[in-house]
This record gives C-alpha cells, structure tokens and sequence, in this order.
C-alpha cells in the first residue's frame, strides 16, 4: 500500500505564521478541490473584501474573468447581480456578517446560510439587455484565530422564483 501523499507538502503539520501565508496555503487546497465539483464556488476574504479564490466557472462569472473579479473586490457583485437585487444581496450580505459577529459565541452552531438572487446574463443576441438567472448561494464562515476571515460560498442555479429567502443553517 502507498502512503498517502500529502498535496500541500510545505504546508504540512505547520501553523502559518501569518494571513498571508494562510490564504496562500488555503487557495493552494481550493485548486486542488475545484476540478472535482460541479458547484460554481467562490472565497470572499472578509478583511480585505476581495475575493481570494474564484473557480474558473462561468455560472458565478457571468462571462467575466477570474481577474475580473479579483480586481474589483466587492463591487464586481455590482457587474453581475441582476440590477433589481444589487441592494438586497448587498443588505443580505451585510446581514449575514451582522449576525456573525453578534453570535460569534455560538459561531460553532452555525453551518451555513442560504438566500436567492438573480444574476444577470449577456446574451450575444440581445447584449444590452441582460437577461435573469435565480441561483441559490451558499455561505460557509470559517474562523482562523478566532476571528471571521473567510466565507466560502457556492452558487447554483435555482427554480425558486423570487430573490430573497435568507437562511441560516445550524
């Protein structure tokens, strides 16, 4: 039998030392993830308000790139949230980080939040008229030093017909 080899060998049994470090060790492991699911997903670096890893996937994309995204750090929501639910992903996710912080005590119970919203998608036939796309996302906190650094979050689309529905998961 093979020993299992360790796909982040420099990152093994270490504690990194700083943010840095961390985020670059932790997108070394989302490269190696991303290949084998179907979910669009995404990282949001909550301090820096950037995204620190996009899969390369057209569905949270919208036909923009990865640079894109990274670049624009929150306002590429701005480019690819259909027009009528900017405001209220924008207050979901201010929602999602409030509840966070005032429940970070408890923040072991909480799994995951949902909600629904639109993105827009250009279509070459009619490009200055984008067109809705309802998906169900998906937001996972995750902790490091007991502070709120990342919320990982995946997209896919959804048969719901209206925006909204925020949820939290315990």
């Amino acid at each position: 039998m093979k020993a299992k080899k360790e796909p982040c060998p420099e990152c093994a049994g270490k504690k990194s030392t700083s943010p840095d470090e961390h985020m670059m060790s932790f997108v070394r492991y989302l490269h190696l993830f991303a290949p084998v699911t179907t979910e669009s997903f995404y990282v949001l670096d909550i301090p820096q308000k950037q995204f620190c890893y996009v899969k390369p996937d057209n569905l949270f994309l919208c036909g923009f790139s990865v640079d894109d995204a990274q670049k624009d750090g929150y306002g590429f929501y701005s480019k690819i949230v259909y027009s009528e639910d900017l405001s209220l992903w924008t207050d979901m996710r201010r929602e999602v980080l409030r509840y966070l912080k005032y429940f970070e005590a408890k923040r072991n119970e909480i799994d995951y939040f949902s909600c629904t919203f639109r993105l827009q998608r250009h279509h070459p036939i009619s490009p200055s008229h984008p067109f809705p796309q309802m998906i169900y996302h998906r937001m996972k906190p995750v902790w490091v030093d007991n502070k709120l650094r990342y919320l990982i979050c995946s997209v896919r689309t959804s048969t719901i017909k209206e925006a909204g529905h925020l949820c939290v998961y315990n």
